[in-house]
């Protein structure tokens, strides 16, 4: 078995175009590092993300959303040896989450 661990740390700018008394609509993009981990070996790399959110708020406080998107890393190795390996890491998340706002 073989783990792969991914740690991104990203600037990340979100505008709400729709905002309701119960509706939120977002979309989101960012910029970021990537730390890849796998068998001990560590790559860094940039990513790049888009995001979109729908919540529905329940009563004042309380909302339920979904947040889909889709990130993208280029996955380069700069040793000519191991240039068969480049690729690019995609996936795309899909969230679930229960919000509080005051």
């Amino acid at each position: 078995n073989v783990l792969y661990s991914n740690v991104p740390i990203a600037a990340t700018y979100t505008f709400t175009p729709i905002q309701t008394g119960k509706w939120d609509f977002s979309l989101s993009t960012g910029l970021g590092i990537s730390f890849n981990t796998r068998d001990g070996q560590t790559l860094t790399s940039l990513f790049t993300s888009l995001k979109t959110n729908a919540s529905y708020f329940f009563n004042e406080n309380w909302g339920i959303g979904l947040t889909g998107g889709f990130f993208a890393a280029p996955n380069l190795n700069y040793k000519s040896d191991l240039s068969d390996d480049n690729g690019i890491i995609a996936y795309s998340p899909i969230t679930l989450s229960l919000t509080f706002r005051n």
